[in-house]
């Protein structure tokens, strides 16, 4: 497994020869990593000591078998409002495969789906629920040509009612070839939003995005770019829309020139806001955000920092504020989806690459675990 760190030599490597967005080595206490309440109280909930306050809390409720999803990263993964359970699809194997199955995740049960028609292969895909038109919406994602090549499309597919629909309009506007940028509904404004990513362009090198489209009635608008700030380039970023807050919220990833970052934007009717927080999680990527209903706030959890350490930590952000949990959780990971299961009133997370044992070895994983309050 490519480890991917602080001392990446290009993100090429990356893009032409799968390794993964993975981390090296769990993080350990010590200063500068988070601002706020230190890694040393992190690192003893984690380990098992008893949480400082009441509040929400971690579940394991499914470990690896025969009937959930294999090991896995990068998978996507969305809550099906119209249809009532959670779609994950895609993702990275252990042997160094793209997926392209489908699983539908309800009432705390794992259940795969054989739908007719299904995008190709793939991992890396922006994913999101699309109220307005009433279906999951997928974009692009890095699939495989023939040749076994891996390369980003820029292909739109639709899921309802157990199905994927083609949505690809070649005469229509879409955004360019990418694989993981953010994608989360806007509910205040009425369309899903599509921010930055990454594109491994033919000639071995990479295009960093920092535009923002938006999506609804099957189409496609790129938005100008705003004379006010908006976040640089950047892929792999947590981003979800904060619910109570009515905004969406992006948080850190990985720039061409920022490297690792820790910066906290919104976006509401159109436009970037860049919040300056005294208080917020250490610089990371790949980890994953998501707003959960049951408890009206957004949960940060995991991903991997400049040095390649794991975060194994849960944040929560709430009315402007990030706060910093003390609570035991999942292992350390990066490369996981974790999404709002409104059905069972719960957040859900899924596999990723990290720790799979209490000795340290990493691998791909397939526990899913439920946030709960």
């Amino acid at each position: 497994m490519l480890a991917i760190s602080a001392l990446i030599v290009t993100i090429v490597t990356l893009l032409s020869s799968w390794g993964g967005i993975t981390g090296t080595h769990v993080n350990q206490p010590q200063s500068g990593q988070v601002t706020g309440p230190n890694q040393l109280q992190l690192a003893r909930a984690s380990l098992g000591a008893t949480p400082s306050a009441a509040g929400p809390a971690w579940t394991q409720i499914t470990t690896a078998t025969n009937s959930t999803p294999s090991p896995r990263d990068v998978a996507a993964m969305a809550y099906d409002a119209s249809d009532g359970y959670v779609v994950l699809f895609g993702g990275h194997n252990s042997a160094g495969h793209a997926l392209s199955d489908t699983w539908k995740f309800q009432a705390g049960t794992w259940t795969r789906l054989h739908p007719a028609h299904s995008p190709p292969a793939r991992w890396g895909v922006q994913m999101v629920y699309d109220a307005k038109d009433g279906y999951v919406v997928s974009f692009g994602g890095q699939a495989v040509r023939f040749n076994g090549y891996f390369y980003d499309s820029n292909d739109t597919w639709a899921f309802r009612g157990g199905n994927w629909t083609d949505l690809t309009n070649s005469s229509a506007p879409t955004p360019g070839s990418r694989s993981f940028g953010g994608f989360s509904y806007d509910s205040a404004d009425g369309y899903a939003v599509l921010y930055g990513g990454i594109y491994n362009l033919a000639n071995g090198s990479t295009h960093w995005f920092s535009d923002t489209w938006t999506f609804s009635g099957r189409n496609w608008t790129l938005l100008p770019v705003p004379a006010t700030a908006h976040p640089p380039a950047r892929y792999a970023a947590m981003m979800t829309y904060d619910t109570s807050d009515r905004h969406i919220l992006l948080f850190g990833g990985y720039g061409p020139s920022q490297g690792v970052m820790s910066d906290t934007w919104t976006f509401h009717a159109g436009h970037w806001k860049n919040l300056s927080l005294a208080t917020h999680p250490g610089a990371r990527y790949a980890g994953s955000a998501t707003y959960d209903s049951n408890l009206s706030e957004v949960f940060l959890f995991g991903g991997v920092d400049g040095s390649g350490g794991w975060y194994y930590d849960t944040w929560s952000f709430h009315a402007g504020a990030w706060s910093l949990l003390t609570i035991s959780g999942p292992s350390a990971r990066d490369t996981f989806p974790f999404v709002d299961d409104r059905a069972d009133h719960c957040a859900v997370l899924f596999g990723g690459f990290g720790q799979i044992n209490v000795y340290g070895s990493t691998g791909r994983l397939a526990d899913t675990w439920e946030v709960t309050g």
